[in-house]
């Protein structure tokens, strides 16, 4: 995906001044790097199918808004089918969404941080089911804004409420996994 990505940013990038030869090679890569993709997407779906209780829990996971096949598929192998963390909270802090307090005795109190020690993958992937589940989920669109308000605004605050989004979306992929039962987004 990386790769299409880069061929689509050069593409545009060469504007005017790319040649048709260019922009056919440019093509073909960008249809071969598309075509690759949805082998290996294929060979994933086709993995998940051959065991119920992976098939169970992908599809309990994946009607969490914002939680696509990546984001399904990602969830399933770190957390051993949901079998290797107790709680949603660990698994939080294993990929780095949950905060802690910076503090050292009694003089040192900064403001809390996320861990530079975490799944850096799986979190930016989570990154964008938060981005994808705020536009679609009346819910978490509300609870984004009122917490952006809360926060005054601004980069800062954007990030912080964005990590609460992601918490909001492990403990959702928790729960449906926990109750067996499909999520259902509620009218607000």
């Amino acid at each position: 995906m990386r790769q299409r990505t880069a061929l689509i940013n050069l593409d545009c990038a060469m504007g005017k001044y790319g040649t048709n030869e260019t922009r056919s090679r440019s093509e073909s890569a960008r249809h071969h790097c598309e075509k690759l993709v949805k082998k290996v997407e294929d060979q994933m779906l086709s993995i998940i199918h051959s065991d119920p209780d992976i098939q169970r829990n992908y599809d309990l996971v994946s009607s969490v808004k914002g939680i696509g096949l990546i984001n399904a598929i990602n969830t399933i192998v770190f957390t051993n089918n949901f079998k290797a963390f107790e709680t949603p909270r660990r698994y939080a802090c294993y990929i780095g969404v949950a905060p802690f307090d910076h503090i050292s005795g009694k003089s040192v109190k900064g403001r809390t941080q996320v861990s530079k020690i975490c799944r850096t993958q799986q979190k930016a992937e989570l990154s964008m089911a938060a981005r994808s589940a705020i536009v679609s989920d009346p819910g978490l669109r509300k609870y984004y804004l009122r917490k952006m308000k809360e926060k005054g605004g601004g980069k800062d605050a954007h990030g912080v409420v964005l990590n609460a989004v992601k918490f909001k979306i492990i403990l959702r992929m928790f729960a449906v996994v926990r109750s067996g039962e499909p999520y259902k987004v509620l009218n607000y």
